[in-house]
């Protein structure tokens, strides 16, 4: 049950970090690239997939900090 746990933990702790650099590489509202109507389709899409993204980060961190708590559980018994 250790061995899965730690398997879990690698793995969440992967899609975590994908996850927070594919947020970073987002263009901003702001960026020069976008212009008029534009500029202003890409920033509702971007506000969703911020939201998104976001949203997953969270479920992603609970799983971690679920994980890890069950590893100490185990590692006390």
């Amino acid at each position: 049950m250790e061995s899965i746990l730690l398997l879990q933990r690698s793995i969440l702790r992967s899609e975590l970090a994908a996850l927070e650099e594919a947020r970073a590489q987002l263009l901003t509202v702001e960026s020069r690239e976008w212009l008029g109507d534009a500029r202003a389709a890409y920033a509702v899409t971007l506000l969703v997939l911020h939201a998104d993204v976001t949203r997953a980060i969270e479920q992603l961190r609970a799983a971690l900090a679920d994980t890890s708590r069950a590893l100490a559980t185990m590692a006390a018994r």
